[in-house]
């Protein structure tokens, strides 16, 4: 999710929360208030201002280091989708791994949107 949404989804950013410590992941930090913050990364764009991104929330578990965005609709979904793409391509070259959680209501925009920057539909959480 892109900055300009994560202050209407922070419900369902703690519901994430707790699916994933309910599935055994662990060191949970995410970007909202109460938790420690991801690591953030600048992606400088020729021609444009720097952006950064972080993403929403990354855990561990059985020594990897998951990367996971809400999939959910959004304002900007070209934004978004940048924002997956460039994670997607961190987690290739750092051996993370990348997942998409997302609601009901949301769930077709989210695999519309996986399918169009090549990720896996295996990779999309439904809670």
């Amino acid at each position: 999710m892109i900055q300009t949404d994560k202050e209407g989804y922070t419900e369902i950013t703690l519901k994430a929360i707790e699916y994933l410590e309910s599935a055994g992941y662990e060191n949970i930090r995410a970007d909202i208030a109460d938790y420690p913050q991801p690591k953030g990364y600048r992606k400088s764009t020729k021609g444009m201002e720097d952006t950064n991104i972080v993403p929403d929330i990354v855990a561990d578990k059985h020594g990897y280091q998951h990367i996971f965005e809400l999939g959910l609709k959004s304002a900007e979904p070209r934004m978004l989708k940048s924002k997956w793409i460039f994670l997607k391509t961190l987690s290739e070259m750092k051996n993370y791994k990348l997942g998409i959680i997302t609601t009901k209501g949301h769930i077709k925009f989210a695999t519309e949107n996986a399918k169009s920057v090549q990720l896996d539909e295996k990779k999309i959480i439904r809670i």
